[in-house]
């Protein structure tokens, strides 16, 4: 009996997606796994899939990066949230093989980056409960907000320009050296909008900030450890808000939101909050776990959904 479903997104990584599969289906015939592979072709195609398929299996295992994980996730806790409360059927269960840019959400589950130790540990893990975020956000223009569940990070402002310039760089690079290539172009065209925030309901003024990093995971950017008290099995979002600054101050912050102790910094605002608003005067960019969602995002709200999702870490 099948008890597993891998969701396979040979995108993913630059490629690195395609490669990992075989080694994937290598490495689980080994580990004597009961699985079958769903290959994505467009965008949405892991999220559905798991939303569907949810009854059927054990575990439905993203294969890729944190993009496609964020996918799986959500089409899973979608399941859960649409379920009857008569339906006592069980769901499957989260599993992650990575594959990505930035392998983000590993190191905040401390699962191994090695690819090998990962089919391991799926083969043999058991679920532990995860906690995911939601986010609503209105841009320009509409008047109905969109919404998007979150596994590991949302990053506004800076960290969203810096999404954004990652992924229109054409460079064969992954994880930081992107990110910090990226990082580079954007201090060029350095831009920090007039953000408001409340935090669990408590609203302070509107003020220039260079970015708000939303945490349930520790790590981002495919190394930055902007919340590094992150845990995403707490039942809290940690958030970080930087005080807008020059690019110098900038190069300067680098080395330490890299090793997580920049928390200490004058202009530094870091809190664990159950929801969390934002509201700009200006539009500012934006993206979750590492899939890019708007450069003219105008409000957002956050939530916590406690230990919704089983996932094997």
């Amino acid at each position: 009996m099948l008890t597993h479903l891998v969701i396979a997104n040979p995108a993913s990584g630059r490629g690195l997606g395609a490669r990992r599969r075989r080694e994937a289906e290598r490495l689980l015939d080994a580990g004597g796994l009961a699985y079958e592979v769903f290959v994505t072709r467009a965008g949405g195609d892991a999220r559905r899939v798991a939303r569907e398929e949810a009854a059927r299996y054990s575990v439905i295992v993203a294969l890729g990066g944190d993009g496609t994980i964020q996918e799986v996730a959500g089409g899973l806790a979608e399941a859960r949230l649409a379920r009857a409360a008569e339906d006592t059927r069980p769901l499957a269960a989260l599993g992650i093989l990575p594959a990505g840019t930035g392998n983000d959400l590993i190191k905040s589950l401390r699962l191994p980056a090695d690819f090998a130790a990962a089919c391991r540990r799926l083969c043999a893990g058991q679920p532990r409960a995860l906690d995911l975020g939601r986010m609503r956000w209105r841009e320009v223009g509409e008047a109905a907000p969109r919404e998007r569940l979150f596994v590991n990070n949302v990053g506004l402002g800076f960290e969203g320009q810096v999404g954004w310039a990652a992924y229109r760089l054409r460079l064969p690079l992954r994880g930081l050296p992107l990110y910090l290539i990226a990082l580079l172009k954007v201090l060029v065209r350095l831009e920090s909008p007039r953000l408001a925030l409340a935090w669990d309901g408590v609203e302070a003024p509107p003020r220039p900030l260079l970015l708000v990093s939303v945490g349930n995971g520790s790590t981002s950017g495919g190394g930055f450890r902007l919340n590094p008290r992150a845990n995403p099995c707490d039942g809290r979002l940690d958030v970080c808000a930087a005080d807008a600054r020059g690019r110098l101050e900038i190069l300067r912050l680098l080395p330490r939101a890299m090793k997580g102790t920049h928390l200490d910094l004058p202009g530094i605002e870091s809190r664990r909050v159950a929801r969390l608003s934002v509201r700009g005067e200006t539009p500012f960019a934006g993206h979750a776990d590492g899939e890019l969602l708007s450069e003219r995002i105008l409000a957002a709200e956050f939530e916590v959904l406690p230990g919704l999702l089983p996932a094997i870490f």
